[in-house]
């Protein structure tokens, strides 16, 4: 279909059509046309979750997982999506249960690239005990889906059911420190006692700590 098309041509419908791309890559390709073509889809969106086909969003997430993009260009790119809140009333009673949860807007982004979190805990109030602690890596993507049981279950979700003992207006804290990071997988952890990127068993491409509060109102 693409056939008679210049190669310049070609390239620029790559960045948006499954097919031209395909087209494309079935033969060679020159570091220049890649880079072009890999700063088209970034600037538009394509290859993200949700936009282009398999082959491109595969693409795009090795491309970035191998370096393609600096420091500043990730934190730019993704630090939307690091956003996030504590989901709890305002207001609860003594003696009844309230469930924290972390949860984050559904956002699209490229996939592959091993963008990761990793979460130290609630703090509630005075207490100095990290509740709901995980040394574990979690995957970003399931924090769109707080709702989800299953997620619950698997504490693919951070969260910790928590019962007040006294009347009070009280701040529940959290940290969360994200990660590109291709090299980690599921076993992988991370050491709370160290500073930085030494936390990480493998050297990240990019981290972003947040922190989030929310005040509840305890009554009798």
């Amino acid at each position: 279909m693409y056939a008679p098309l210049p190669r310049s041509a070609l390239l620029q419908l790559a960045a948006a059509d499954e097919h031209a791309f395909d087209r494309l890559f079935s033969g060679a390709i020159t570091p220049d046309e890649e880079r072009e073509l890999f700063a088209t889809m970034i600037a538009k969106g394509i290859g993200f979750n949700g936009g282009g086909g398999y082959a491109q969003r595969d693409w795009v997430g090795s491309m970035i997982a191998q370096g393609w993009l600096e420091r500043d260009e990730l934190a730019e790119l993704f630090t939307p999506a690091t956003r996030c809140q504590i989901r709890v009333p305002d207001r609860a009673r003594v003696g009844e249960p309230v469930r924290l949860l972390i949860e984050a807007d559904q956002i699209r982004l490229p996939t592959g690239v091993g963008f990761v979190y990793f979460f130290e805990g609630f703090r509630i109030g005075a207490d100095p005990e990290f509740h709901g602690r995980s040394d574990a890596l979690k995957i970003r993507t399931f924090l769109a889906s707080p709702e989800n049981k299953i997620y619950l279950e698997r504490a693919y979700i951070p969260y910790h059911d928590w019962i007040p003992s006294e009347p009070g207006m009280v701040t529940i804290r959290a940290k969360l420190v994200f990660a590109i990071a291709p090299g980690l997988n599921m076993q992988s952890s991370i050491d709370w006692s160290a500073q930085a990127d030494a936390r990480f068993p493998l050297q990240p491409l990019w981290t972003h700590e947040v922190e989030v509060e929310h005040t509840i109102t305890i009554v009798e």
